[in-house]
């Protein structure tokens, strides 16, 4: 009997840290299930990879040749050359654990910017951890997370752009440095993911140098003039990297052979029309191609309008402006309103004609309210200008992708950066309506997790015709 007690006692004592476990587990092991049904694509670099590598006698010879004559991404060709040889059931292995270090680190996230805490809220939101990724577009979340090649360029890389961030959120939240391990982890994965993957590496370098500035702004204005001196230092590790991966002479040499095979004239296109077909590209991934992210986190915005108080004319404009880009994204397989989704997002577009340029107007507007929004929501809060940002981000690394020949060709695997920000931006909203809209809070949670119910089965269905 007293074992028994001792035992219940035990239980009752960390049933919460239990209940987030078992969770945690079930995420694990469904994601499992996907991996398990994986197999190496015929006919892409899952199969051309190692015939590429059979030259090389070791990861130094081969990462010594990309990067002269191809690629400066140090840890994406390190992880192709040593996965490409071994049995894919190592890829599997570590792609899972990648998948839990993801996960747990967008529960982290939540950790530090949540203003109320609960057990409940604690399960729900690292059920949506889990869960969230299958919001993305099909053929993004595919490509970039369960094709071998694709998860090691992306999937792979993000978790560690995600990881190499934390510390600097965490020093930017707390004012105070995390325990030593986070940092030597964050620093980790900084070298990992700024010299390996350009989107993220840059994306990282952007938003800690902006956040730092600002962390130094606000304590000036305090009167402390305290420079942020850790978060310099993660600065200075994002560039260094990033550098060394931009700096790669492999970048040029594939830089003119990817020009001379997908857009010869990619360089010598006039500027006006180069940014007019680069726009295009860039509005059409960013509302077609976001899966239900995007659309998602207009309507949280929507929902937490609705929720405040002493609601200003702007605050109402912004509110039927979000309303109207919502609706018509969601409306867009209806013909009487999806001409507007449509983007001739080709090279030298064959327009039907010149009022479909009209299209930019409302596409611009509605960028620009996206930004705006979460500020004009939070006023004169850091969260507000955080989440801004985060959308800036968003733009901005689709925006690189229009920088370069292989942006219709490399497909939509490039808008996986942009998609893993929206997460957060989604997910950080997510927390705050858990808050805001408490008795209709499983009603929100029913409907994400159906629609990732439905994309996890749809997945399943591909696998198999693989």
């Amino acid at each position: 009997m007293l074992k028994d007690s001792v035992f219940y006692s035990w239980i009752k004592k960390y049933r919460h840290n239990l209940t987030l476990i078992c969770i945690y587990i079930l995420g694990i092991i469904l994601f499992a299930i996907l991996l398990k049904l994986s197999i190496r694509i015929v006919g892409s670099d899952d199969t051309v990879f190692p015939i590429q590598i059979h030259p090389y006698a070791s990861v130094l010879d081969w990462l010594n040749y990309r990067y002269y004559n191809w690629s400066g991404r140090i840890f994406s060709e390190s992880f192709v050359y040593v996965f490409s040889q071994i049995p894919l059931a190592f890829w599997k292995a570590v792609s899972l654990i990648i998948y839990g270090i993801m996960s747990g680190t967008i529960f982290l996230y939540y950790k530090l910017f949540a203003n109320k805490q609960s057990s409940g809220k604690d399960y729900i939101m690292l059920g949506l951890a889990l869960t969230l990724p299958l919001l993305m577009d099909t053929n993004v979340f595919f490509d970039g997370t369960l094709w071998v090649t694709g998860s090691m360029n992306y999937f792979w890389i993000t978790a560690f752009g995600l990881v190499a961030f934390y510390p600097v959120a965490y020093y930017f939240v707390r004012n105070r440095a995390p325990h030593w391990t986070i940092t030597i982890l964050g620093i980790l994965g900084a070298i990992v993911a700024a010299s390996s993957q350009e989107q993220i590496g840059i994306v990282l370098l952007m938003l800690s140098v902006i956040l730092t500035i600002y962390k130094f702004i606000i304590s000036s204005k305090h009167g402390l003039k305290k420079i942020p001196t850790y978060m310099i230092i993660f600065c200075i590790v994002f560039c260094v990297f990033l550098f060394v991966s931009l700096l790669a002479p492999g970048n040029g040499v594939r830089l003119k052979a990817e020009t001379l095979r997908w857009l010869p004239d990619f360089y010598t296109t006039p500027l006006i029309q180069h940014v007019n077909y680069g726009y295009r590209w860039l509005l059409d991934a960013f509302v077609n191609h976001t899966g239900f992210l995007l659309v998602g986190s207009w309507g949280l915005l929507i929902a937490l309008f609705a929720k405040k108080e002493n609601k200003d004319k702007l605050d109402y404009v912004i509110t039927f402006m979000l309303t109207l880009v919502c609706f018509f994204s969601l409306a867009k397989g209806f013909i009487a309103v999806g001409y507007w989704s449509n983007f001739y997002a080709t090279w030298k577009p064959q327009l039907p004609s010149r009022l479909s340029q009209l299209i930019f107007l409302p596409w611009t507007l509605a960028l620009f309210t996206t930004i705006i929004a979460p500020a004009i929501l939070y006023r004169n809060k850091t969260k507000g200008y955080l989440l801004g940002l985060l959308y800036c981000a968003v733009i901005a690394s689709i925006a690189m992708i229009t920088l370069s020949p292989t942006m219709y060709a490399s497909g939509v695997r490039t808008l996986y950066v942009p998609s893993v920000i929206l997460l957060l931006i989604f997910y950080m909203l997510l927390d705050n309506i858990l808050d805001k809209y408490k008795k209709s809070r499983y009603l929100s949670i029913g409907l994400i997790v159906s629609i990732a119910v439905s994309q996890y089965i749809l997945m399943l269905m591909l696998m198999r015709l693989h």
